[in-house]
């Protein structure tokens, strides 16, 4: 059970890595790209270092069970918000020009 649980994350955490930088990437005007993804590669990559940081202080202070429940949450509270707004599930991408090549 344990092990199908992790692959079930494990593909959703790889589509959604895929997608969002897919999606930005399309919705933005060329000459704005690095523009846009300079910010969400260092949300997404040079932000670790200091999520590890906190993961190891709550660790440290409270334990590992209570890490990972909130981890859960934060991540429970991300989900609740996408299935709930309807401008996020309503969401499109609108290309102003031909796609790269």
């Amino acid at each position: 059970m344990e092990v199908a649980v992790h692959a079930v994350l494990g593909s959703a955490a790889k589509v959604a890595g895929d997608s969002a930088p897919t999606l930005v990437q399309l919705a933005a005007e060329g000459v704005m790209r690095g523009r846009t993804m300079s910010p969400m590669s260092l949300s997404m990559v040079g932000l670790a270092p200091l999520e590890y940081a906190g993961g190891g202080l709550i660790a440290s202070a409270f334990g590992l069970t209570t890490m990972f429940l909130t981890g859960a949450l934060i991540q429970a509270v991300a989900v609740l918000t996408g299935v709930t707004s309807a401008a996020l599930r309503a969401a499109t991408v609108v290309s102003s020009g031909p796609r790269p090549a």
